[in-house]
């Protein structure tokens, strides 16, 4: 017990140290198409930062992707915005509305172009029907299942009250997003192909294995979204070879539980920066920290308020 006490106190240092020293990180990426090059510091900046950063190291850049992850405890939300489209993955927990709202008015969003709900768990579609209430939804997509909770219910009532404005895709095929700039696709889970689409899936464990997987990229930049895949969903991914490559930035899957085919993959993307979303450190798989850190990624936990990375598709600047 005491060893596990002495470790774990350990590797708290060692991931304290690794905040410290990334914050304000820029990667510039070489011509290799694999995310390496020089690292250097750029000073954070303007109003896609967080609060206190002022000077805005992208001023001149032509395109724009910002990523922000959300300190909502151990739930998803991810606000994505490259040039003027709006993403929303993901929607928190039911309490958790206050924090999104107030975030999408501080950036003078009223519109959302892309609302994307990886599954159905009440932590990540907890405040999507309240979102499609009070702000302009354009285009939802979520995978063709369904089921059987209150706030899968809400959802369900408030996308076909908003019918005239807000179109629904209930994904069976992966799918490309057309976007002025850059590529955005989602990945269907092919976990269970004898799921029927007019019953609620049989057991809530199978929910995380229904995740979508989504990739978005920006020049020589790209991203990995996991959603909550466990075992079963990163050896599905996995085998899909046309998916196969970099990922710069990864959203690790499931609050930082740990498995061997998330490993495989994630030492096959070469990730750079890897965010938790997460209410605690403990609550994260030390095997999980261990290679993350042995890959030389950084690391980035919700719990420590919300996560930003901006890149002009070359230079990526990450800060929390």
């Amino acid at each position: 017990m005491k060893y596990m006490k002495l470790l774990s106190s350990v590797l708290c240092l060692l991931l304290v140290c690794s905040i410290c020293a990334c914050s304000g990180e820029v990667l510039e990426q070489g011509n290799t198409g694999h995310g390496s090059g020089q690292l250097g510091t750029l000073a954070p900046s303007g109003q896609e930062t967080l609060p206190g950063h002022q000077n805005d190291v992208f001023a001149d850049a032509e395109h724009l992707l910002s990523i922000r992850v959300l300190d909502t405890g151990k739930s998803d939300c991810i606000l994505i915005k490259l040039d003027e489209t709006v993403i929303l993955m993901d929607t928190a927990d039911a309490d958790d509305y206050g924090e999104i709202s107030d975030l999408l008015q501080s950036l003078g969003i009223s519109r959302i172009d892309h609302m994307i709900l990886t599954h159905f768990d009440n932590d990540h579609i907890g405040t999507a029907a309240k979102v499609i209430e009070d702000f302009e939804v354009a285009e939802v997509y979520m995978p063709n299942y369904v089921r059987d909770s209150g706030l899968y219910r809400s959802l369900i009532e408030s996308l076909e009250e908003n019918a005239g404005r807000t179109r629904v895709h209930k994904l069976n095929d992966d799918t490309e997003i057309a976007l002025p700039t850059g590529k955005l696709w989602i990945n269907v889970s092919r976990v269970y192909p004898e799921l029927s689409h007019e019953q609620p899936i049989p057991e809530d464990s199978m929910d995380n294995d229904l995740s979508l997987i989504c990739g978005l990229s920006l020049g020589e930049f790209s991203a990995l979204f996991m959603g909550d895949a466990e075992k079963k969903r990163c050896e599905d991914f996995a085998a899909q070879t046309q998916y196969a490559g970099q990922y710069d930035f990864v959203k690790l899957p499931h609050h930082g539980n740990q498995n061997k085919a998330l490993r495989e993959l994630l030492s096959a993307c070469r990730v750079q920066y890897g965010v938790i979303c997460t209410d605690a450190f403990v609550s994260v798989e030390t095997e999980l920290v261990n290679l993350m850190l042995g890959m030389g990624a950084q690391t980035y936990y919700s719990y420590n308020g919300t996560f930003l990375l901006r890149t002009d598709g070359t230079h990526v600047e990450c800060m929390q």
